[in-house]
C-alpha cells in the first residue's frame, strides 16, 4: 500500500475507537501484528537478518502509524521523497 492511498481519516477513527474499546483495541493490535509480520516478511525476503528485520519492521510500521495520525501531513509531492529515504535507510 502506498502512502498516499491511505485511509488516514478511517486509519485515526478506528484507532481512536479503540482506545476505550477492549474488543476494538484487540482488533486493532491484531491488525498491527498483521502489519508488522507482512513488513518483516518483505525485510527478511530482501536479505536482512530475522532480528534485524523484525525491528527495522516497527521502525517502518511506526512511521506508518504516525503519518496515518498526523494531522498535518506532508505535501504529496513530498510524501514518496520520504517514503523513499525511509525504505533506503530501512533496507541498509
Amino acid at each position: 500500500m502506498r502512502l498516499t492511498r491511505t485511509r488516514r481519516p478511517l486509519e485515526n477513527a478506528v484507532r481512536i475507537w479503540a482506545a476505550p474499546d477492549p474488543v476494538a483495541r484487540r482488533a486493532v493490535q491484531a491488525i498491527d501484528r498483521r502489519r508488522v509480520s507482512y513488513l518483516e516478511r518483505l525485510l527478511r525476503a530482501s536479505g536482512l537478518a530475522p532480528r534485524v528485520a523484525r525491528s527495522r519492521a516497527h521502525i517502518l510500521y511506526w512511521a506508518f502509524v504516525g503519518f496515518a495520525l498526523s494531522d498535518r501531513p506532508l505535501p504529496r509531492e513530498r510524501q514518496q521523497a520520504v517514503l523513499d529515504e525511509l525504505l533506503q535507510i530501512a533496507s541498509r
